[in-house]
């Protein structure tokens, strides 16, 4: 979800009804939320989106990488990321920009520092944790790179009895999902078909004020090579499903529109 509303819009209208009320009101898909002028007032609000959602930081957390690692030869790695939190829907996070200056092969290909990328993880319910259909900003040479946990997509498609067995878990500040129960695909690769990732087990976020492992690379690349070389497929990597038709439905494309002020969106059905 991308940014409606910038902070500095948010202050001014809080600052022009003060006098009239003591509150912002948002209301999204998930309701109407009444946020304290006061609240706005004494934490960092980094934005209201494009669907009137608060989020601010809440700090710093730790992000070990199986997703990339899952399909390319490269390590998993462990990193610092900030993260935010809703405040209109608490418990839902999102790691900004996990895949970009911070993420340690990112020089290995192109990435589009035009807008911040979001990783939104909805854990709301602990023993239910979703990763929302995510578009990188990163290539290596296959087009955007897109993320997806298995169980948000099944649940997108209607077929909840499928998602069984392939929820995210909270526990402790610990975010983590079972084996081969996240997505990654490739535009310009296999026509798009989707496939397994977190084939290491080891896809982790632990959220600011827990302990972190304290490892910078926790499986190390299947080969040598230098940072200039581009990332190899690992071709052994099987498609996610069958039942899964290769290529993401037009539905779920990115669609490009540009604002009256210039500034270009994506818009994601």
């Amino acid at each position: 979800m991308k940014k409606f509303i910038t902070l500095l819009s948010v202050l001014l209208l809080i600052h022009s009804v003060a006098m009239a009320q003591s509150f912002l009101r948002i209301t999204t898909k998930d309701g109407t939320t009444d946020i304290p002028a006061a609240y706005l007032d004494s934490v960092i609000i980094r934005d209201v989106d494009f669907y009137g959602e608060v989020w601010h930081s809440i700090g710093f957390g730790r992000y070990t990488e199986d997703i990339i690692s899952s399909i390319f030869d490269l390590g998993c790695v462990t990193y610092d990321v900030e993260i935010e939190e809703s405040y209109t829907r608490p418990g839902v996070f999102r790691l900004v920009n996990p895949y970009g200056p911070a993420y340690p092969y990112n020089s290995l290909g192109t990435y589009d520092n035009s807008q911040k990328h979001y990783m939104e993880i909805d854990a709301r319910n602990p023993n239910a944790v979703l990763i929302k259909k995510f578009y990188t900003g990163l290539d290596f040479g296959y087009g955007e790179m897109l993320v997806w946990s298995v169980a948000d997509y099944y649940l997108s498609n209607g077929k909840a009895e499928s998602a069984a067995g392939a929820y995210g878990k909270l526990n402790n500040g610990k975010i983590t999902f079972p084996v081969s129960s996240l997505i990654i695909s490739l535009p310009n690769y296999n026509d798009g078909a989707l496939f397994t990732a977190n084939s290491h087990a080891l896809f982790e976020v632990i959220l600011p004020g827990f302990n972190s492992r304290t490892t910078t690379s926790t499986v190390a690349p299947s080969q040598s090579r230098g940072r200039e070389q581009k990332p190899q497929l690992n071709t052994s990597s099987k498609v996610f499903s069958p039942i899964i038709r290769k290529g993401i439905p037009q539905s779920y494309a990115p669609q490009k529109m540009t604002d009256k002020h210039g500034v270009q969106k994506i818009i994601i059905k």
